[in-house]
């Protein structure tokens, strides 16, 4: 996946980007507003050599699958980006939260259908 275009969403209103580290190695993750000035970085990382693959929903939520951790979804809460886990076949209704073990974040389960770009159902 290209670490430098902008993806802007469906809805026009967000867009986002995958930003190389200064090694090279690992990919970060830039969201942004179109024609804001605020850009927000995440703290999840990914190694650029895995395969990477990322699309927005109707719902401007942005979904990012990866080989080696899983399907992230990023939700734009009030004025902040939170990441959320999701599984196929998997009902997180009361599932407790799962520790990233890089960060140390506690990630919440999201029970909603990917989009359909991904092949992930």
């Amino acid at each position: 996946m290209d670490v430098t275009s902008r993806v802007v969403s469906r809805g026009g209103r967000h867009w986002f980007r995958f930003v190389a580290d200064a090694d090279q190695d690992f990919v970060g993750l830039e969201i942004g507003s179109v024609g804001g000035e605020s850009v927000v970085p995440s703290e999840l990382t990914w190694p650029r050599w895995m395969a990477l693959r990322a699309a927005w929903d109707d719902r401007e939520r942005l979904w990012v699958a990866s080989a080696d951790t899983g399907v992230a979804v990023f939700v734009l809460d009030g004025a902040a980006w939170r990441r959320y886990a999701w599984e196929p076949g998997i009902d997180a209704a009361g599932r407790p939260p799962m520790q990233d073990l890089a960060t140390g974040e506690s990630v919440s389960w999201l029970m909603a259908e990917p989009p359909a770009e991904l092949h992930l159902r």
